[in-house]
């Protein structure tokens, strides 16, 4: 198992308000968080510091281990609630902070499944068998208006409001993630990034590195210099897991 991670400020923003974490892996066991934040004066910086530090101190993979599926799923979205209840906190202390938010992704490896819980339009891709799959939905207005046959894929890509997103953390006192899960196979990989890539990098060109480069480092590193070859326009942030 191989984890490789990159991240950015990019070419225009000035602070990079992504923030991820890797936890040490024991047997193959452990957890990955991606947080793309907004807000502010650098209310986005502390928004996604904080919810990724609420999930570390309560996510439990020992407990995990002994749980049903359903009792993992419960367990995620208490860990969500409790990051999205701190960075609403946090928000209070400082009126600069007012209205701050991110998304986040976590990935949990546990016993050869994945455990996914999303909320924003950060991503978690798939790949297997040299193809690549989106398993989680963006929280954004445009994937409201692909569902809705309004636009085309196409046209979201340079619609107006393709920054904005519908459900985030921080944004209101319930937080509202999708869970995903799934069993891992040998030369399986995960890549999770920030819209950073995913809306410079479409997510062939993501395979096709993944695919062609033996070194993963290599592989996320052009990644993240093609996003910014690309424009740059956001904060950039990688992480890859080859199984």
């Amino acid at each position: 198992m191989l984890v490789s991670a990159y991240t950015d400020v990019g070419s225009v923003r000035k602070v990079n308000e992504d923030n991820y974490y890797v936890s040490d892996f024991l047997n193959d066991n452990g957890f990955i968080i991606v947080a793309d934040g907004m807000g502010g004066h650098n209310g986005g910086q502390i928004a996604s510091k904080t919810a990724i530090d609420a999930i570390k101190n309560n996510l439990s993979l020992e407990s995990m281990l002994l749980m049903s599926e359903d009792e993992i799923e419960n367990h995620l979205n208490d860990c969500i609630d409790n990051a999205n209840n701190e960075v609403i906190l946090k928000s209070l202390t400082d009126e600069h902070l007012n209205g701050m938010g991110t998304t986040l992704v976590l990935c949990v490896v546990l016993n050869n499944k994945i455990y996914i819980a999303n909320i924003g339009d950060s991503r978690f891709y798939a790949i297997r068998d040299n193809k690549i799959a989106q398993v989680t939905k963006d929280h954004s207005v445009v994937q409201m208006l692909i569902d809705k046959g309004e636009i085309s894929e196409i046209e979201a890509k340079n619609h107006p409001n393709k920054n904005v997103i519908t459900r985030a953390i921080g944004s209101s006192p319930k937080a509202e993630a999708d869970i995903y899960s799934y069993s891992i196979k040998k030369d399986d990989y995960i890549l999770m990034c920030t819209d950073g890539l995913s809306n410079m990098v479409d997510s062939s060109t993501i395979l096709n590195f993944l695919m062609s480069e033996s070194n993963l480092d290599t592989a996320v590193k052009k990644m993240g210099d093609l996003a910014i070859k690309n424009g740059g326009y956001d904060n950039i942030t990688v992480v890859a897991v080859r199984f």
